[in-house]
């Protein structure tokens, strides 16, 4: 029996050893603000599994006798108080970096289903009856022209007129936010 949590632990290590080095390796090559600091989070999340993989498979050593009898003594010691508390601070930490970046990846990933739906089931641009005006302001913010004030410079209208504008454009194509317009634009436009 022994022998067989032995191998289930040795197993353990090399699965976590993997993920890890591939976290760290998708996290040094991730251009992605929102993304990179979950691959890091990964990494030192399977980090600490190898280090509690390590642990076990030195206590299960020992017991073998593979080792000597004092790796149990070291291992069942301080060196589980400094891993839990490590285990601590890479947990809050986590909590921290997902609250912070998961919200924006769950907005993002909304958005990217929402205007996906919308050009399979072709619901495009072209279908959402627009004044000339409302295209105007839409080519405006496919030109990254976000603001009212921007838009209202370029048509040479009030700033509350384009407000106004986007805002309509935005109802008549059920979205929340200039980005999405834009991107939904883009889109049709292919």
């Amino acid at each position: 029996m022994v022998t067989a949590v032995f191998a289930a632990v040795l197993v353990n290590l090399v699965l976590f050893g993997t993920l890890a080095t591939w976290a760290v390796l998708a996290a040094r090559r991730e251009e992605s603000d929102r993304i990179r600091p979950l691959l890091w989070v990964m990494a030192a999340v399977a980090t600490a599994f190898v280090l509690s993989a390590l642990t076990r498979l030195l206590l299960v050593a020992a017991r073998l006798e593979l080792v000597p009898g004092r790796v149990d003594a070291l291992v069942g010691s301080e060196w589980v108080f400094v891993q839990a508390l490590l285990a601590s601070a890479l947990g809050v930490t986590a909590w921290l970096v997902l609250r912070r970046v998961g919200g924006s990846l769950a907005r993002a990933d909304r958005v990217a289903s929402t205007l996906s739906e919308r050009l399979v089931d072709g619901g495009g641009m072209d279908e959402l009856d627009l004044t000339r005006r409302e295209r105007e302001v839409v080519d405006l913010l496919v030109q990254g022209v976000m603001s009212d004030r921007d838009i209202a410079d370029q048509l040479v209208i009030s700033p509350a007129t384009a407000g106004t504008h986007v805002r309509n454009v935005l109802r008549k194509a059920d979205l929340h936010d200039r980005r999405e317009l834009a991107l939904l634009a883009l889109s049709s436009r292919d």
